[in-house]
């Protein structure tokens, strides 16, 4: 969410005098209020904004606000808009049909500045907590999408590995040659050991080669006694 910039709420009334009326209640709360004087308007405008909020008053012609406030909730883009009715109805004759058509809260006519105000504050406030959520979510998904496309590229030794038939080394991604256990260890997570096998043994080391191997065999041969007799 851009820092400084204004959530917007719809006002819909047919009396462009009520229209300002609300506006000027609603001044310094941070909002930019956007006017319709129908409920057709008034649909039009949800679908061409991103709207914190709705104030809708219930008796229009040609359509009235729970007909606008029906439409409005059957649109994806306006589904979850809340919507405060604005009404001089008596509430209680008409409030189940208002939540019915998908309002959240009434206001009665004549509109007190207070009550007005005080309501608003607590649906922009929720309005600006779900943003967070929302951006942290967003967020949070991306660090995922990040990490799993790191996981699937986690370094491992797959497909044709080019290698001198000569010195052995193995040629990289960037046409570097390294040796074998340079590469392994760069593209995987296998450490080493050193050792050194019979027949190197006894090419480097042939006065000790026999004896060492003794000794080696020796060892396995107890070592594999003790196993049996674990087990």
């Amino acid at each position: 969410m851009e820092e400084n910039k204004k959530e917007k709420i719809l006002i819909a009334d047919d009396h462009p005098a009520n229209l300002m009326l609300i506006e000027n209640h609603l001044e310094g709360l941070g909002v930019d209020c956007v006017k319709a004087l129908s409920g057709e308007a008034a649909i039009k405008a949800a679908a061409e904004n991103d709207f914190a909020l709705i104030l809708l008053d219930v008796q229009m012609p040609e359509m009235n606000g729970f007909e606008t406030a029906a439409i409005l909730r059957a649109e994806e883009k306006t589904h979850f808009i809340p919507i405060i009715f604005i009404t001089a109805m008596d509430h209680k004759t008409y409030e189940f049909k208002g939540y019915e058509s998908g309002a959240v809260d009434y206001i009665g006519k004549p509109v007190d500045e207070e009550i007005l105000r005080s309501k608003v504050k607590i649906f922009m406030e929720l309005y600006r907590q779900k943003r967070i959520i929302e951006s942290q979510r967003a967020e949070l998904t991306l660090k995922v999408a990040e990490l799993q496309k790191a996981l699937d590229e986690i370094k491992v030794l797959r497909g044709i590995i080019p290698i001198c038939v000569h010195c052995k080394k193995i040629r990289d991604d960037g046409g570097y040659w390294e040796n074998v256990e340079q590469y392994i260890e760069a593209h995987s997570e296998v450490g080493f050991s050193h050792g050194i096998c019979p027949e190197c043994l006894k090419k480097h080391f042939p006065d000790i080669a026999d004896e060492i191997l003794e000794s080696q065999a020796e060892y396995e041969k107890n070592k594999k006694l003790d196993q049996s007799e674990k087990s």
